[in-house]
């Protein structure tokens, strides 16, 4: 054995002896795990004994002998995973035996399928589901052969004079676990297929090594699954309430924006009353004011005439004392007489007259006294109905700019809760809603596949598989 060759085989081993240790970190620490009981699994898939080309080492490490395409060389049962390796070359498909020694853009591309199958029963619910398989894929990368080197789902790590490209992958778990259903899980990326890209000059590769391990969901309690189905149905609750919420926020907007408009209605129309009685107090004090002037013109008319009345009944006692020959045959005297006796008559009917017309001054001056104090107690009282108007105004503006200021906030608590209802919640429902019940009803059975998944031929509960492909030259 060349001293090259010597330091391929070291450099292969170390490889291989980095990603067990890396893997083994995924199943340190393993307990016995506490599951549900009302979970049970059961496997699909027909036990074999293990094919010549698969060989068991340390009762917990099984080979895999596989061809440069990833198919095993002789078929076997019971192998978890199902590996296959494409090329391309300048972007056109080659087979590996007619990539050996040619040079140009290449592009390695690793397709892993899950082979586990189990029927799983979580409460009353049956599901379909893989054992949670994790799978790396690594490459020893030769820098006189490759430079530009690029991955996807993977890393490139520098060992010794070479690079090493480690893919990391989980077959089968996204569907398993229905992640696309969640609206929380549904942009996890959970690789399924890992590439490389390089520029290659006189291609060769000495091998290939996936390793393959069975994840260890034993930490994953009942309990934290159970807190989130919890959570689940805490947020349905929430959303029941919050509809219910919603419906009363509207009911409350909608009735304070009645009491706001009949309201408004009343202010107004006290508004009109405060004018008009303002108007009819202004008109009393008018009256009021003139009233003291028609009282003062009827007590001078009531004085005239009483000095009236006095006067002719002075006038009506001097006539008769004038002396009359009424039997005398003087014609003048007669005339005289006559004359006289007229003019008592007149008299007489003048001081009756005076006496009415006094008695009705008296009457009329009474009668505006009554009037005058009427008008002057109708100027106070619409005064002041004019003033409890005008408080009453200006106390319904204020309830009014209230009540504008309670239908502004009932409006924006509706609106709030709407934003709430149709942002907020449904953004946590969609988040949490069935789609995140099935990822933990699939989770469940998962982890219990894991647990129950057994190779034959190997009695540890941590089997691991190391799938290598040939060299190619």
């Amino acid at each position: 054995m060349n001293k090259e060759m010597w330091k391929r085989k070291q450099m292969r081993w170390l490889a291989v002896l980095a990603l067990i240790i890396v893997i083994c970190f995924v199943g340190c620490g393993k307990e016995e795990a506490k599951t549900d009981e009302s979970t049970t699994v059961e496997r699909e898939t027909t036990t074999k004994a293990p094919a010549p080309s698969v060989e068991i080492e340390d009762d917990d490490l099984v080979y895999v002998h596989a061809n440069m395409d990833g198919t095993v060389r002789e078929e076997g049962e019971d192998l978890p995973l199902a590996l296959k390796v494409s090329y391309a070359l300048d972007g056109e498909a080659i087979s590996p035996e007619e990539l050996a020694g040619r040079s140009g853009h290449l592009t390695m591309h690793f397709d892993y399928e899950n082979l586990t199958s189990y029927e799983a029963t979580v409460g009353e619910e049956s599901v379909r589901v893989c054992a949670p398989l994790m799978a790396m894929t690594l490459l020893l990368l030769d820098e006189e052969v490759f430079s530009n080197v690029t991955t996807e789902n993977g890393e490139i790590y520098a060992i010794g004079e070479e690079k090493m490209a480690v893919g990391t992958v989980y077959p089968g778990l996204s569907e398993s676990l229905k992640l696309a259903d969640w609206e929380t899980t549904k942009e996890m990326d959970l690789a399924e297929s890992f590439t490389v890209d390089a520029d290659v000059t006189d291609f060769t590769l000495s091998f290939t090594a996936t390793v393959v391990q069975v994840l260890d969901l034993s930490e994953l309690e009942e309990e934290d699954l159970k807190d989130m189905e919890d959570l689940a149905k805490g947020l349905d609750d929430l959303e029941d309430a919050t509809d219910e919420l919603k419906d009363g926020a509207g009911e409350f907007s909608s009735a304070a924006k009645k009491v706001k408009s009949g309201v408004s209605s009343y202010v107004d129309g006290a508004g009109k009353v405060a004018d008009g009685l303002s108007s009819a107090a202004s008109g009393a004090k008018t009256l009021e004011e003139n009233g003291s002037a028609l009282k003062d013109g009827a007590d001078g008319i009531a004085s005239g005439a009483s000095s009236l009345s006095s006067g002719l009944d002075s006038l009506s006692e001097l006539l008769s004392q004038i002396p009359v020959d009424a039997d005398s045959e003087d014609p003048q005297a007669q005339a005289q007489a006559q004359m006289i006796a007229q003019a008592k008559q007149i008299a007489a009917q003048l001081s009756s007259a005076g006496s009415s017309l006094s008695e009705g001054s008296k009457q009329l001056s009474s009668g505006i006294s009554s009037y005058t104090e009427g008008v002057s107690s109708l100027s106070s009282g619409l005064a002041q109905l004019a003033s409890g108007a005008k408080q009453l105004k200006s106390s319904g503006s204020d309830v009014k700019k209230g009540l504008s200021s309670l239908t502004s906030a009932a409006s924006e608590l509706e609106d709030a809760v709407n934003d709430f209802t149709e942002d907020g919640l449904k953004e946590l429902t969609e988040k949490a809603g069935p789609g995140m019940k099935t990822v933990i009803t699939r989770l469940r059975a998962v982890k219990e596949a894991g647990q129950q998944y057994r190779y034959p031929g190997v009695e540890s509960e941590e089997v691991r598989f190391i799938y290598e492909t040939e060299e190619l030259k």
